[in-house]
Parts: C-alpha cells; structure tokens; sequence
C-alpha cells in the first residue's frame, strides 16, 4: 500500500507538471499525512522540486511541485550502416543532447570497441544533466530472436551473426537493450502523440522499414512488427537489397527515389521540385504512386491509418500528404473506408528517441531510482 501510494503521488504531479498539494489531496482522496510524508521522501530522493509558487486566489499562495525532469536520463542509440545517431532523453522522452558517428558497420571486435568508447564518451557528457543514467536502447535495422539478445536478419548490416552482447561489450553501463529501428520510432510516436488506437507507421529512409501499432502497443511478432519492405510491388522489377525483385523497398525507400532521380542529394531535389521543375515533377509524382500502391497492399491487412516518419518526412508538403491520400482512395477496392495519411510527430528523432523510451517507462512504472 505504501509503495502504491508513492507512486500515484510522483505520477500525479509527472502527469500534471505542476500541481499543488492541495489540488494532489483533492485528486487522490488521500489523507494529508500520507500525501506529505510521501512529497518529503520524493523531494529528498529528488524525484520531484519546489519551484515557486501558484498565484494566490486569497490568502497564502500554494507551492508549486513538480517532477525533477533530470533526475534520470535514458540513452538511445540508432546504429546504421554508416553512421550512428545517440541522444539522452529525460524522463519527458525530450530530448537533452544528440552527436553522431560516421562508421561503417563491421562485425569485428575493433568496431564494437569504437562504439563503446563513443558511447562512453556521450554517457559521461551527459551525466552533467543528471547523475542517474537508467542505461542504453541500441535500434538496430534487423529482426531480433525472441530471447532478445540474437540477430535472426540483418541483409542492411550484411550480417547476422552478431549479438547484443557484442554491441554492448565495451559499453560502460550494466544496462543495454536490443530493438528493431522501426519498433523503436514508433515507441516514440506512441509516447508524444499519445496514440491509443492503431496505425501503420512506415519509416521512409535509405532503407524502408515498417512498425504496426495495435490498440496503442507495438506488435512484435516473429518476424518484428512487419517486413513490408519485402513485399512485392513489381513481379521482376528493380532488385531490392534482399536479392528478390520489384520489392517495396526498391521504389518507396529515400533509396528507391534516389534511384530514379539518378543522384543522392535530396535537397537539390527537392528545391528544384518546388521551384517547378519539369523532370523533379515527373519522379516524384511517380514516387508518390508508388507508395500510395504500398500504403493500399498494406490497408488490405488492417484498414488502419498511416503515419510517415523518416529521412522524407521533412520534405512532405500537406499538398504532397493530399495527393498521396487522393492516390491511395483511387486504387483502393473499398471506397467508403475513409482513413488518415499524417506526419510522425517526432520527424527524424523518432528513432533515437523510441529507443531510450521502455528504460523511462520501466522507470515510470516503479518510480524508483536504480
């Protein structure tokens, strides 16, 4: 009962930001030696503060409490390729500090110790945040076994023969955990856009990569939360990364557009596109077919609504979310199952982020410090 009491207390005045104690007694229905012994012993612990105080309505003003938003912090990792984003979340999953890496991914002790040593680094850096570092969520672009330590597939690393525990290995903090990239962004998306329904998230980067969100959780099947990337939009067209032909992948990825834009810079394209450019119309209205026939495959599973996240997310006009729909309904059998096409609310983060989010929940749910 008391460990029950404690935590409504911290989670009244997390959820609300600021509250008073009276307004925490008249919300809970506790009495007033159990809410004030329980404000002592979270103030003590530095779980939450005393900032000033609420404007008097008569009489003495109340003290305004508040959660420590840096009495811990959570790491998250997304390990491409060739890179490496980190950033420290508090425990409002916003983020304090990011830095990148650009290396390319090897299965070999020297890359792991390159990793750890940069990890280390950021983790030291942000202990001038906070002192308590609940631990590090490494998003990775694979499926992860059900022990949650294994790669079963990883054809972006060109490995699979690796485990968290060799990620982890140099890597100065007891705790590490192990998500796939898309899982991980839509953690995020699940937490800042307070979603509690269901919805497709397609992540669209250099490589494509989906996560589903059922009744507010991410599905986690056998394979993650989906492959779509594999599914095949064109018998014997372009050759996806994974050796099949005419995947989704090859035309609805940042890699697929380049493709047919013949070059790599986005934003050259993308201003030409703006500025009226004949060709940049061509390529992308193509562009723009090709995923509304994605988006359509995908709602024959489940008639969810769709969310856009990743490396285009910042280019997507709502002009360009308008047509998409338009082109989506148009190939559609079903007419009348109206549905959402909208922008991730945490745009490139979304995976960073999502990565540190289940160490902050795990928090949140005990409302203890390690």
């Amino acid at each position: 009962m008391k460990q029950a009491n404690r935590k409504k207390v911290f989670l009244e005045i997390y959820e609300k930001k600021a509250i008073s104690k009276n307004s925490i007694l008249e919300n809970l229905k506790l009495s007033i030696p159990t809410i004030t012994q329980n404000l002592k012993e979270l103030e003590n612990e530095g779980l939450i503060i005393q900032e000033g105080y609420f404007k008097s309505t008569g009489g003495r003003p109340a003290t305004i409490y508040k959660s420590n938003e840096k009495a811990c912090i959570a790491i998250g990792m997304d390990l491409q390729p060739n890179s490496i984003e980190i950033a420290s979340i508090d425990m409002y999953g916003r983020i304090i500090e990011k830095d990148s890496l650009s290396i390319t991914f090897t299965n070999s002790d020297s890359y792991f110790k390159t990793l750890g040593s940069f990890v280390n680094e950021f983790i030291h850096r942000s202990e001038k945040h906070s002192s308590t570092v609940l631990g590090v969520g490494i998003a990775v672009p694979g499926i992860i076994a059900s022990d949650e330590n294994h790669m079963l597939y990883s054809q972006v690393l060109k490995t699979s023969d690796f485990t968290l525990s060799d990620l982890a290995k140099y890597i100065e903090t007891p705790r590490c955990h192990f998500y796939h990239n898309a899982e991980s962004g839509a953690f995020a998306e699940i937490w800042h856009g307070k979603i509690d329904g269901s919805a497709l998230m397609l992540f669209l980067d250099n490589c494509l990569c989906n996560a589903l969100i059922l009744n507010g959780k991410v599905y986690q099947g056998i394979l993650s939360s989906g492959t779509i990337e594999h599914m095949v939009l064109h018998p014997g067209g372009e050759t996806c990364y994974c050796g099949k032909k005419g995947c989704v992948d090859a035309y609805c990825s940042a890699s697929g557009l380049s493709r047919m834009m013949k070059q790599d810079n986005l934003d050259e394209f993308f201003i030409d596109l703006r500025n009226g450019d004949s060709e940049a119309g061509r390529i992308w209205s193509k562009y723009l077919e090709e995923l509304a026939l994605a988006i359509d495959n995908c709602r024959m599973i489940i008639a969810s609504d769709v969310i856009l996240s990743g490396m285009l997310q910042k280019y997507l006009t709502s002009e360009d979310f308008e047509i998409l729909k338009s082109l989506s309904m148009s190939k559609t059998t079903f007419k009348n199952a109206d549905f959402n096409i909208t922008n991730g609310v945490c745009g490139r983060n979304a995976i960073v982020i999502g990565a540190a989010i289940p160490l902050m929940k795990e928090f949140l749910h005990s409302c203890k410090l390690p």
